[in-house]
């Protein structure tokens, strides 16, 4: 959002940036990470942008507070969202509750929605989310040098949802705050040398799924997609201080060196090509391709992707 006030005479292209959400399946299985997480989601789409998150509003939906466990988890999330407020900085400045949210005495997943405001210094300097071009382009995944651990970030995932996993089954990643400023500040070095086309936080659905967020309607264009994963824990793992993030060949090596001096670690997850239609071919080591369109346009993922 571009502001134009007599006031912002001194910062003409000044911006703000917003965003909103909470995953529910991560608060049931673990409240306090869960309601940091619900704040940091927000504060990675800000910052994939091109932004710097500045305050934070909430809606904390729960079931009855008379349940102890349900209290519980009223009690945690608040504390998790306190960590999150100050581990990035920023405060809570409006918000409100829902309590008693059930159905035949069952309560709702607990739900702390989270909207966040950001400063956008320069808005023509924001990242687009979807790819607006293909040509020489590849996708590369931003993320810390150690892998996440596979069973915590399956836990309360989409994957565990669509495989009918409750979400109190396994841990969740805990949040590592440096790594996730580390990859905050790298994504804006990164910016300012113009090298990033496009970006987006790694969230519900793994690496994999925001790749195909962000071809959009390209995946169904006449770029080809190769998806190079090893596995299933590497296209639907959920956790960590990770990117998508889409960059001209030519810029890769300068890309890599800016990256490296953030401690963090730039892999190619998918390349475009042109010599297919339609076509998305996961390797999973040296196993037989896969055709990932279906998981792309399964009706189980849809309604969270």
């Amino acid at each position: 959002m571009w502001i134009r006030l007599e006031e912002t005479k001194t910062a003409p292209y000044l911006g703000v940036g917003i965003a909103a959400g909470c995953n529910e399946r991560r608060v049931k299985n673990n409240p306090l990470v869960g309601g940091a997480d619900a704040v940091l989601g927000c504060a990675k789409q800000i910052f994939a942008a091109g932004g710097r998150p500045l305050a934070v509003t909430d809606c904390l939906n729960f079931g009855s507070p008379d349940d102890p466990a349900v209290m519980r988890e009223f009690s945690d999330s608040v504390d998790g969202i306190s960590t999150a407020c100050q581990e990035l900085g920023i405060s809570v400045v409006s918000g409100n509750v829902s309590l008693y949210n059930s159905t035949d005495g069952v309560s709702i997943y607990p739900t702390p929605m989270i909207g966040v405001v950001g400063r956008v210094e320069d808005i023509r300097l924001v990242t687009p989310a979807c790819l607006q071009e293909s040509h020489d382009i590849d996708l590369y995944l931003l993320a810390p040098a150690a892998p996440l651990e596979k069973t915590r970030s399956f836990a309360a995932s989409l994957a565990a949802k669509v495989n009918k996993i409750p979400p109190t089954e396994g841990a969740l990643h805990e949040i590592s705050w440096k790594e996730e400023l580390l990859a905050a500040d790298c994504l804006e070095d990164l910016r300012s040398e113009r090298l990033l086309k496009a970006v987006r936080d790694v969230q519900q659905g793994g690496a994999g799924i925001a790749i195909l967020k962000m071809i959009g309607n390209k995946f169904f264009e006449k770029p080809g997609l190769n998806l190079l994963f090893k596995g299933a824990f590497d296209f639907f793992g959920e956790g960590g201080a990770r990117y998508v993030v889409a960059i001209e060949r030519q810029h890769v090596t300068r890309a890599e060196s800016i990256v490296s001096k953030w401690h963090l670690e730039l892999s190619i997850a998918a390349r475009l090509r042109f010599d297919c239609s339609n076509q998305v071919t996961a390797y999973y080591g040296t196993s037989a391709a896969t055709d990932l369109a279906a998981v792309f346009n399964s009706a189980q993922l849809m309604g969270d992707i």
